[in-house]
């Protein structure tokens, strides 16, 4: 009987060890998904974010020319670069796990590759500058192949 007890009490210990282990799971998949909703409210409500919003108007041309050096104090090429900056600590987060990635892709699908397409030409303008690294928005690229790959599924009905 006493055999039988000590494998009772290993079985509740597993079994409360597992409960513990699933909570955390739980708890970590609704903070990676509060974190995320925090970041987009903050995106959303950013005077500082409006502001570099507003450099999606300028052309490739434009673009091509903020990205090099000569341009490097220009108040244009600032915004871009913490628009882009934004998009590359969002990529970072997901990569990491501290933004959920599908909820993010539900949300912030067309913005993320509009964003990059938008912004192409000059990442790799300005990844051919001296002095700059090569690596440079390589996250924010990433996020938004995968955003493309993943899509964004329609609603059922």
């Amino acid at each position: 009987m006493e055999h039988f007890a000590n494998h009772a009490n290993v079985y509740v210990l597993l079994m409360g060890v597992i409960a513990a282990i699933c909570a955390l799971q739980v708890n970590q998949n609704i903070a990676r998904k509060r974190a995320t909703i925090d970041f987009v409210l903050h995106d959303m409500n950013s005077k500082e974010m409006d502001e570099a919003k507003a450099v999606m108007t300028l052309d490739k041309d434009a673009l091509l020319d903020l990205s090099k050096k000569s341009s490097s104090g220009s108040a244009h090429r600032k915004l871009v670069l913490r628009l882009l900056n934004q998009y590359e600590f969002m990529a970072v987060g997901i990569r990491e796990g501290a933004f959920d990635k599908k909820l993010m892709n539900r949300m912030k699908h067309s913005t993320v590759t509009r964003t990059f397409d938008k912004f192409e030409p000059f990442i790799n303008s300005l990844r051919q500058e001296p002095d700059v690294n090569s690596t440079v928005f390589q996250d924010f690229e990433w996020l938004a192949n995968s955003f493309k790959k993943m899509g964004l599924k329609a609603n059922s009905k």
